[in-house]
């Protein structure tokens, strides 16, 4: 086994692991497996398949159901953001019932609803500064990854496709994505006091940015 199949095991067990004391392990974990997904890089072959990102959300769910309790209390908010993600929920599950093409809408509605699940379990499991800042970085060296990776490839029709995950491998959703990416970079560079921060956020500019320049 190479040793990057080998480092990818060791760091996602890890997280396993790890979720169960703090559900944050759980959220690094999921963000290992989406920007690292083994199926898409050569080493991913010499893994089985574990339906990785599968296994990593329902330990990152299961763990934050057993450990909340443990997880610094936070005040009680209305979330208009989390509403309007259910309310279209709903919206997409009523449409269900007479969309043209059943299969195709029930794909994306799933899709939208685990999207749901997945924003409500970060939001449960960030609750302080040191975790936003931790979401953030790991967020951004995610980006910067695939910044590295797309120097090797190849543009297709001038365009670079088959950089990202598994929802970002056509140009314009990679760049989509990186736009979430880089204001967080640029805040943290001009604004963040904590020297470490704004290193590790100039550190991962460049790679995220290249990334975005050559999706487009």
């Amino acid at each position: 086994m190479p040793n990057t199949s080998l480092l990818f095991l060791l760091i996602f067990a890890a997280c396993i692991v790890g979720s169960f004391v703090n559900p944050l392990w759980g959220l690094a974990g999921y963000l290992l497996e989406y920007y690292q997904r083994p199926s898409l890089h050569w080493w991913g072959s010499y893994l089985p398949d574990l339906r990785w990102n599968f296994t990593i959300a329902l330990v990152f769910a299961l763990s934050f159901f057993l450990r909340r309790h443990t997880l610094p209390p936070v005040r009680d908010v209305r979330n208009a953001a989390g509403l309007m993600l259910v309310l279209l929920g709903v919206n997409m599950l009523l449409v269900q019932t007479w969309a043209v093409s059943a299969e195709m809408s029930w794909h994306w509605t799933e899709r939208y609803w685990k999207t749901i699940a997945v924003y409500f379990l970060i939001v449960g499991v960030v609750r302080t500064r040191w975790a936003f800042d931790l979401f953030l970085v790991l967020n951004m060296a995610g980006a910067a990854w695939w910044g590295y990776d797309a120097l090797g490839q190849r543009r297709v029709s001038a365009r670079m496709e088959g950089v990202g995950s598994s929802d970002t491998l056509n140009s314009n959703l990679l760049a989509a994505h990186l736009l979430t990416i880089l204001p967080a970079i640029v805040l943290f560079i001009l604004a963040e006091r904590d020297k470490r921060l704004r290193l590790a956020a100039l550190a991962c500019l460049t790679a995220t940015a290249a990334s975005g320049a050559l999706a487009q």
